[in-house]
């Protein structure tokens, strides 16, 4: 699952407890789940298959969240720390420059205290060399643009073409 905005430590509680069944949580029992391939199984496997196979991602998309970076990263159950590159620029006051010292000193700093606690850190952004150049720098879960974004991008590369094909034929 991927929160959005996490902010604080206590919504990082609450998330976790929504994911994790009881006695470690809140999570309410279905007896079928994509991570079981639909097949019914005992209960007790199937909450093992479901603790296990469930993972947690969350978004750093906010100056709070990286001022409260190390408490939320030290609650167990967080497996993943994804930085909203826009959103992040954004509200640090250098709205798209992604390649901005603080932008640069933010992630890194996701990385080191993600590696401190032994969660994984990622990103979102729409800048492929940007992201693949993170991912050489330590960022694990990578995420280039959304889907629309995929396809606007191929079908303004399929216009492009042809377009030039039709004026190389006149």
């Amino acid at each position: 699952m991927l929160e959005h905005r996490v902010n604080t430590p206590k919504q990082v509680e609450e998330i976790v407890s929504w994911l994790r069944y009881p006695p470690n949580g809140l999570r309410g029992y279905a007896q079928t789940s994509h991570q079981t391939n639909y097949k019914a199984l005992p209960t007790e496997d199937f909450i093992a298959v479901m603790e296990r196979e469930t993972l947690l991602l969350i978004q750093i998309e906010r100056k709070v969240a990286l001022d409260h970076l190390d408490e939320i990263l030290s609650i167990s159950g967080v497996d993943v720390a994804v930085l909203g590159i826009m959103d992040l620029s954004v509200d640090l006051g250098i709205p798209g420059q992604i390649n901005h010292p603080l932008m640069t000193e933010s992630i890194e700093r996701v990385i080191s205290v993600s590696q401190r606690y032994g969660i994984s850190s990622g990103m979102i952004a729409g800048d492929l060399e940007f992201v693949l150049d993170w991912g050489l720098k330590g960022i694990r879960f990578l995420s280039y643009a959304t889907g629309e974004r995929i396809l606007l991008d191929a079908a303004t590369q399929s216009v492009q073409q042809l377009r030039t094909a039709v004026k190389d034929s006149v």
